[in-house]
């Protein structure tokens, strides 16, 4: 389990990061590729993991397949599977949702491409 402080660093609450985070600039909603069910919005994105809003509390520690839907094509895709573990879940009485962080498992050239491309064009 990850201390708050640990979790803060992640969100960047002290705004003194070691990952450069970018908040996507469009809507990117997670969803579990094996059932389908929605995960939440994407908060931020790296090239090592993601935050997002998730609509429910989600096991840490746990490896989850994940899928996306890009905005556009990107390299010749309109949907994105990988698998990602759940670092931190924490519940957000400001966003009324879970905050989870996780970390990308292993994810392949074109996938970091694709990352790649989402930060680039993301805001802040």
């Amino acid at each position: 389990m990850f201390s708050n402080t640990q979790v803060d660093s992640f969100l960047n609450v002290s705004g003194k990061n070691r990952i450069s985070r970018k908040s996507p600039s469009v809507s990117l909603r997670v969803f579990n590729r094996d059932d389908g069910l929605r995960i939440g919005p994407v908060g931020n994105i790296s090239l090592e993991g993601l935050m997002v809003f998730a609509t429910h509390e989600l096991v840490v520690d746990r490896v989850y397949p994940l899928a996306m839907i890009l905005p556009v094509k990107i390299t010749n895709m309109a949907s994105i599977g990988f698998d990602a573990r759940c670092v931190w879940c924490r519940y957000s009485d400001e966003h009324l949702s879970y905050l989870a962080g996780f970390s990308f498992d292993s994810p392949d050239k074109k996938n970091q491409d694709v990352f790649q491309v989402l930060m680039s064009s993301s805001g802040r």
